[in-house]
């Protein structure tokens, strides 16, 4: 199966109208939201989908040095028709991929429209004891913070560094179990497995209803 189908699963996602290039092919904006650690993967994704007149937006090209991240992301989701959701056990712990997550969701509910497309580089989010280990992670990564925050008190210096990194921490842990249902009780495509992976960009480019050329 080159799609996973979790029990109780929603349909496929329904294709979205998008603009046409000067040749008449379909030219559909998607965000791709990932963790760093799966970086190489992403480039050939990234690839994969423009040799198909996908426009695609990613933050190793398009974040420019001292720019906002939190803006960035923002204009990133509102911008595009999809996030491709890059999912791996590392980016179930990103604090970013999360924001990320996060906006396109806040955004579907102003659009009325499904918004998310997740791919799985791995099996790790169907691990039914994830959320139960990434809280325990990251509430001892938040003591760790909390251990920082008081030695920078006792030293009198600026916490704005420290409490910003512990909010996107507290944010992580509050939102992980319902990231994981979401991603669990749709269609992911499956890219776990390396020699699959053309065909798992013919179902990616099925669902944003564009074709791959010749």
């Amino acid at each position: 199966t080159r799609f996973m189908v979790p029990q109780d699963s929603t349909p496929p996602l329904a294709p979205v109208p998008s603009p046409s290039t000067d040749s008449g092919q379909p030219s559909k904006k998607v965000f791709v939201s990932y963790c760093h650690d799966d970086e190489s993967f992403v480039q050939k994704l990234v690839a994969a989908l423009e040799s198909a007149a996908v426009n695609v937006t990613v933050d190793y090209r398009t974040l420019c040095l001292g720019g906002s991240i939190a803006e960035f992301i923002r204009k990133a989701v509102k911008g595009t028709e999809r996030t491709i959701l890059v999912v791996s056990e590392k980016s179930i712990r990103s604090p970013w991929v999360m924001a990320e997550f996060l906006e396109t969701i806040l955004y579907e509910q102003f659009t009325s429209s499904s918004r998310l497309i997740p791919i799985h580089l791995d099996k790790a989010v169907f691990d039914p004891d994830l959320p139960i280990e990434v809280d325990k992670e990251l509430a001892t990564k938040i003591g760790e913070v909390d251990d920082r925050i008081r030695k920078a008190l006792d030293r009198g210096i600026d916490l704005e560094p420290f409490v910003g990194v512990r909010d996107r921490l507290l944010n992580l842990r509050f939102n992980v179990g319902k990231a994981v249902q979401r991603l669990t009780t749709v269609l992911s495509g499956n890219f776990s497995d390396p020699g699959l992976f053309q065909q798992g960009i013919e179902d990616l480019l099925s669902a944003l209803g564009t074709e791959q050329k010749e």
